[in-house]
């Protein structure tokens, strides 16, 4: 509330817990009062869980929908490819969910878009595969998210950079 104490009626006595979470990196709230939370988890994978307002997960959407497995989506962008990481979301102005996540060992960025409800968007890149983005140098070079963002047009911006110096770093 706006004294600071935890509300007892919002998920377990105030609190929401993600489970199998490793490293938050991004949050929002939805045009559905929604929060919505992009996460790597304990398999190196990006993930995406919808929160109700209330705390809850979004298993049961209005409609009987549902939002991908209690709540969570987890996107492997081809579990060959290398750990996900540094997982940025937003949202568009028609609801739609946007993934971002660094890929390791490889030197890019991959991009999904998903539908409020949770399914990959086949509109998205012509077939709702994920898009690759290049960060440029070398395979070892560790790709850095800095901020995903979405305008009033479906139009996304990502930005970041190449850490060039991975392994380098001296204590």
């Amino acid at each position: 509330d706006l004294e600071g104490v935890l509300d007892p009626t919002f998920g377990d006595a105030g609190l929401v817990y993600v489970q199998d979470s490793v490293a938050l990196y991004s949050m929002f709230i939805d045009s559905d009062d929604s929060i919505v939370i992009g996460y790597q988890n304990g398999s190196n994978q990006a993930n995406i869980t919808r929160i109700q307002e209330n705390g809850q997960p979004y298993t049961m959407l209005q409609a009987g929908s549902t939002f991908g497995t209690d709540g969570t989506i987890t996107d492997v962008f081809g579990s060959s490819v290398g750990a996900a990481d540094q997982v940025k979301i937003t949202v568009d102005a028609d609801g739609k969910i946007i993934l971002a996540a660094s890929i390791s060992g490889v030197n890019f960025m991959k991009v999904r878009r998903y539908l409020s409800s949770g399914d990959v968007d086949t509109t998205f890149n012509t077939d709702g595969s994920s898009l690759s983005v290049s960060m440029g140098g070398s395979s070892s070079d560790r790709p850095i998210i800095s901020r995903l963002m979405a305008n009033s047009v479906g139009q996304y911006v990502i930005t970041g950079y190449a850490d060039y110096n991975v392994g380098t770093e001296t204590p």
